[in-house]
């Protein structure tokens, strides 16, 4: 058992390190390309049928590290989405409100009831201090990647992702497993999050859901 833990190990560091190298690589082309293109993921959104997606960047982030997951949900039939976007800051109690006001404004603006959050590191925590203080109320389901967890509330709208190897928002308790609405990825850092297959493919089979499932497992 302790031999083919290491060789898991051992399996999994390389490839943990190549997806940060190329997720880091990715989001920095990304934000270039921002800023040269004249259309960005903050035009307004087209006419649509389902629920919007609004996307909270981390800290130091920016909106264009959602790209390669908003093309992946596009490619499946996802149509609308926003974003949250801020300064630099670690003020979850300020942010908080502020996501609230965004999230009221995206579902006034595409004429809809509820809103679906995906946050990485940062962006998460804020999300989900919105809904563990009672507010978020039209938050219908919530992605967090790599977000912190300071407080251990279960919320019934959240699929947690994490990396195994992410040296800035651990698995809680620093085990790989995959259980209940928690999904860890053995092969994954912080920045891999944002591209990496079996983060993408999470993210789409939660939003994907028509209702809230108390189950154990994700589909």
């Amino acid at each position: 058992m302790r031999g083919a833990r290491h060789r898991s190990i051992v399996e999994n560091v390389p490839r943990a390190l190549g997806g940060e190298l190329s997720a880091l690589l990715t989001v920095a082309r990304d934000l270039v390309a921002g800023a040269w293109h004249s259309r960005t993921d903050s035009d307004p959104p087209r006419e649509h049928g389902g629920t919007p997606i609004l996307l909270a960047h981390g800290l130091f982030g920016d909106i264009t590290n959602f790209r390669t997951l908003r093309r992946h949900l596009e490619g499946r039939g996802f149509t609308t989405f926003h974003d949250f976007s801020y300064s630099p800051q670690l003020d979850v109690q300020r942010l908080a409100p502020l996501l609230e006001d965004r999230i009221d404004t995206c579902c006034g603006e595409a004429g809809a009831a509820q809103v679906d959050v995906v946050g990485h590191s940062l962006g998460g925590v804020v999300a989900r201090y919105l809904l563990a203080t009672g507010g978020g109320g039209r938050i219908r389901r919530l992605v967090t990647l790599g977000s912190p967890r300071f407080v251990p509330v279960a919320l019934p709208q959240e699929l947690a992702v994490y990396g195994a190897y992410d040296v800035l928002a651990g698995p809680p308790g620093g085990t790989v497993h995959r259980s209940g609405r928690s999904v860890v990825l053995p092969d994954c850092g912080h920045l891999g999050l944002l591209t990496h297959p079996d983060a993408l493919k999470a993210v789409t089979r939660w939003l994907g859901r028509p209702a809230l499932v108390r189950s154990t497992a994700v589909a």
